[in-house]
């Protein structure tokens, strides 16, 4: 069966990425590029019977607890990955950006003489209690293929004995999870209703109240036949003028802070008129330049709200539009303030890959061999910040780091040396206005903590002295005077 499967396929798609929605691992760095290893292993192992091998992580998730992520060795994923491309074109297609904006105005509620209600719910830990044996049926209804669905069913029973799951963060468990959820979606259109569905996210629209709540008495009797339940705090009945009222109240919010921003970028020049005086231009700035001014003051007025100390209120308006601003301001001038984005981590854990890009480098411990550890880092130079504007914008032309002809700073470590047990050399190549030197970094550690997820933690502090003359910044230098 092996030779049949299209691992070659599956260990380039697992090679040359990692998980969805996760962190890489240290085994996806380490895989990059190997499918051509991968694969003689795989078969290797599995024409041996070598059964699969799987770990529990965690990651985060809305609120304070961690989410269970079962993450499956390379070879299995690919043999995973292989067997569900193996069932073919008769899984539906998981669904991209213009499914979601297609979902999202599904449930706007914009036609006015449309259903009155809106009824919403979600599947709660969706992957984790999908029946193998319903999966199955399902899948032989759709392949009329027992041969290719078999081997799939067997490798999850394998994973999970108990005869329920998928492995998370997979596009291949998203094939399978959709085909599964198709089995609830059905049975909601019968029913009559107008249905839309964005992986295990349900909008139906419906006339009355009463219509409302047998839908969801419907939708929680058809999951639980399917080893589901309803997502208690994402189940709801929506009137129209609700939906609408909260509609016009984003975008009120949106243009006050817009309107903000754009008042305080707006500059006035003083132009000599045709006759005796001057006459006074407004200059509105760029737009881009006023979206990122706008997102920075509804972020930073979250961050108000959330650290007064007599806070008393409920899910903040600004906290949706945090992702964009995160985005859209990881190329503004101006770096947001690391107590922000501290706050920001600690109250929505789920936020902490966005915070992540915000900064760009990587660093790998290797707590056994400390000399075997590596680092790289970029620093965009739009982003330095020392308090003072006037001088932050000195400090981005050619008279030192010329920002628009070089808009990165980047670091990247060579060696480590061991100078004892809590101190480290790391060596590495420093690139400043396209000039590369060799530089070290004296480090200490400052101490090793698990976080709330159960992740381990270490703390380095370390400092270097750089002559910015060697990478020909030379401004106001007495040893290297401009004349």
């Amino acid at each position: 069966m092996l030779k049949k499967l299209p691992l070659s396929d599956a260990a380039k798609d697992v090679t040359d990425g990692h998980l969805d929605r996760f962190p890489p691992l240290i085994m996806d760095k380490c895989l990059s590029g190997s499918m051509s290893t991968l694969v003689p292993v795989l078969v290797a192992r599995f024409s041996g019977g070598t059964s699969v091998h799987n770990e529990t992580l965690t990651m985060p998730r809305r609120g304070f607890s961690p989410r269970p992520v079962t993450i499956t060795d390379p070879a299995t994923r690919v043999l995973y990955t292989a067997l569900v491309t193996w069932l073919g074109a008769e899984l539906p297609n998981t669904k991209g950006t213009e499914d979601w904006q297609r979902h999202e105005k599904f449930g706007a509620m914009e036609d006015p003489w449309g259903p009155e209600y809106l009824v919403e719910f979600d599947i709660a830990s969706c992957y984790e209690y999908i029946e193998h044996q319903r999966l199955r049926n399902e899948l032989i209804l759709r392949t009329s293929d027992t041969r290719h669905v078999e081997p799939c069913v067997e490798l999850l029973g394998e994973l999970y004995p108990k005869g329920r799951g998928l492995p998370q963060l997979s596009r291949a468990s998203d094939a399978l999870a959709y085909t599964y959820l198709e089995i609830l979606e059905r049975a909601m259109l019968r029913t009559g209703e107008a249905v839309s569905r964005f992986a295990d996210d349900f909008k139906i629209r419906t006339a009355t109240w009463e219509s409302a709540t047998a839908l969801i008495e419907v939708a929680a009797e058809e999951a639980r036949r399917l080893g589901w339940i309803l997502a208690a705090d994402k189940t709801h009945v929506w009137k129209r003028r609700t939906i609408v009222a909260r509609r016009d109240q984003e975008e009120r919010f949106l243009n006050e802070y817009f309107k903000e921003a754009q008042q305080a970028l707006t500059t006035i020049d003083f132009l000599m008129g045709g006759g005796y005086g001057w006459d006074v231009v407004e200059v509105p700035p760029d737009s881009e330049v006023t979206v990122r001014e706008a997102l920075r003051r509804i972020f930073e007025a979250w961050y108000r709200q959330e650290t007064a100390t007599d806070a008393e209120h409920g899910p903040s308006i600004h906290a949706q539009y945090l992702p964009a601003a995160l985005a859209l301001l990881a190329s503004a001038p101006e770096r947001l303030p690391d107590e922000w984005l501290l706050e920001l981590v600690f109250r929505q854990p789920l936020r902490l890959e966005g915070v992540c890009n915000y900064f760009e480098g990587s660093a790998h411990l290797a707590a056994q061999d400390p000399a075997a550890s590596t680092a790289s880092v970029t620093i965009q130079v739009a982003s330095i910040t020392t308090g003072n504007d006037q001088r932050d914008g000195h400090l981005r032309t050619n008279d030192f780091f010329d920002a628009p002809s070089f808009p990165t700073i980047t670091f990247t470590s060579t060696s480590v040396e061991v100078l004892g047990p809590e101190e480290f050399r790391l060596n590495g190549e420093l690139t400043i206005k396209g000039v590369t030197k060799a530089i070290s970094i004296d480090f200490e550690h400052t101490g090793t903590a698990k976080d709330p997820y159960g992740n381990l933690r270490a703390g380095f502090d370390g400092k270097a002295l750089l002559t910015r003359s060697d990478f020909g910044i030379s401004y106001f230098d007495l040893k290297n005077p401009v004349g």
